[in-house]
């Protein structure tokens, strides 16, 4: 199951904020090499201060592995204010029916094809979740950068793109800016190839620890 942190619920919990924050720097900056601010062994950034929600994983035995976060693009956001580049000559959307996702961050405890498997299983998830979570506040649209190594991913799980910006080489990736349809059709076809019936997304339960 996913859970959903509101704006709200993200500004008054001090403690899912760095247990974020904690995960993000293991992935972003020790595991995958980004260059990128770190403090105190966390990794956060002037976004995170706008309260955007934000979405986590976990496993049975309550371990944090993957965690989003989502604003609307009514105000600033990755895409238009930090890697407007890869939109090329495409206009930044900006419209209350458009959310960027960003800082997708994933830990894995599988190697090889078991762990294509299980991060294909996340993102499946994750798109049941915007879906679910768009449909609950007009949502329409969900845009983002994603490395297209994954592409295979999304097209096996009927995710592709709406448009796709002009790739550019970012660290060790290909990086593209793309947009992503949320819609009820969308969800439905989700939850099929997921053998999924019921929803992804549960409240945010603060006093949960992680394992």
């Amino acid at each position: 199951m996913i859970e959903l942190i509101t704006a709200t619920e993200w500004a008054n919990s001090p403690e899912i904020r760095r247990e974020v924050f904690e995960f993000r720097h293991r992935i972003f900056v020790k595991r995958l090499g980004w260059e990128i601010p770190s403090i105190d062994s966390m990794e956060f950034d002037n976004y995170d201060a706008l309260l955007p929600v934000n979405m986590i994983a976990r496993d049975a035995s309550g371990r944090l592995t993957a965690t989003w976060r989502l604003l609307p693009t009514t105000g600033p956001y990755m895409l238009r204010n930090t890697f407007q580049d890869l939109l090329g000559e495409m206009e930044a959307p900006v419209s209350e029916a458009v959310w960027e996702i960003s800082r997708f961050a994933f830990d894995p405890r599988e190697t090889g094809s078991r762990r294509v498997s299980e991060f294909a299983k996340i993102a499946g998830e994750t798109f049941c979740a915007l879906g679910e979570f768009g449909l609950q506040i007009g949502m329409n649209e969900v845009i983002g950068v994603y490395d297209m190594r994954i592409s295979h991913i999304l097209k096996t799980l009927g995710c592709l793109p709406l448009w796709i910006g002009k790739p550019k080489r970012i660290g060790n990736c290909l990086a593209v800016a793309a947009s992503f349809e949320v819609s009820l059709k969308r969800l439905r076809s989700l939850r099929q190839t997921l053998a999924r019936s019921k929803p992804i997304l549960i409240p945010f339960t603060p006093t949960r620890k992680a394992a």
